[in-house]
C-alpha cells in the first residue's frame, strides 16, 4: 500500500488529525497525550494533544502510527515516498482500532509503544491529574532541569515537569488554585 492508497483508506489525513487536536476546548475531564516530535537533527518540540473522550484518542491513532506522513507532509511527499509500503502499519492500525479502549488501556498503549518513527509518546492521563500537583511540586517545577535523571531525583515525570514548568511562567500558584488559566494554557499549547 503506497501513501496515496493509505490516504484514501484513512478517515482523515494524519496531518489534519494532529492540527485538529491542538487548540481544542478542554475541561478538567479531558485527556492529554504528551509527546515529543523529533523534527530534524537534535531539534525537537513537545506537544500536548487533548481529547475530550477516549474515542477521540482512538480516532487519533492514525496520526500516531503514520506520524511520519503528518510531520513530513509537503507537496513533494507523495513523490519522495512513492515506493514506501504502509501495509504493515495499516494492519497495526486496524488491529488497534478493533480493541476495546478505556483509560487504563490507553496508558498501557502509551507505555508499551513509546516510539513511532520521530514521535515519542511520553504520557497519557486526565487533565485533572495536574490538579493534584502540590505546592512543593509546583515550586520544584519552576527550576531548570536538563536531564531525566534530575527529574527522577526530585520525583517528577518529564511530562509533569514540562507542563508545570510552563504554567509556572504564567501563574504564581499551582493549577488547583488557578484552574481556568491552566486550562487556557493547555488549549493554547504551541
Amino acid at each position: 500500500m503506497n501513501v496515496n492508497q493509505l490516504i484514501e483508506k484513512l478517515p482523515e489525513h494524519p496531518l489534519d488529525l494532529i492540527q485538529n487536536t491542538l487548540g481544542k476546548k478542554v475541561s478538567k475531564d479531558s485527556y492529554y497525550l504528551y509527546v515529543i516530535i523529533r523534527l530534524f537533527d537534535e531539534f525537537h518540540k513537545n506537544y500536548v494533544f487533548t481529547f475530550n473522550s477516549i474515542t477521540e484518542l482512538v480516532e487519533f491513532l492514525p496520526a500516531i502510527i503514520f506520524n511520519d506522513v503528518a510531520i513530513n507532509w509537503d507537496k513533494d511527499y507523495e513523490v519522495n515516498y512513492a515506493e514506501s509500503n504502509f501495509s504493515n502499519d495499516y494492519e497495526l492500525l486496524e488491529k488497534l482500532t478493533n480493541q476495546n479502549w478505556d483509560e487504563l488501556k490507553c496508558k498501557e498503549f502509551i507505555s508499551e509503544q513509546t516510539k513511532f518513527d520521530d514521535l515519542e509518546l511520553i504520557e497519557f492521563g486526565k487533565i485533572s491529574d495536574f490538579m493534584e500537583a502540590s505546592s512543593e511540586e509546583f515550586v520544584k517545577s519552576k527550576e531548570h532541569y536538563v536531564s531525566l535523571d534530575e527529574l527522577e531525583m526530585i520525583g517528577i515525570t518529564q511530562c509533569r515537569y514540562q507542563v508545570l514548568h510552563k504554567f509556572s511562567s504564567i501563574s504564581e500558584v499551582p493549577p488547583s488554585q488557578n484552574w481556568d488559566e491552566f486550562l487556557k494554557m493547555i488549549e493554547d499549547w504551541d
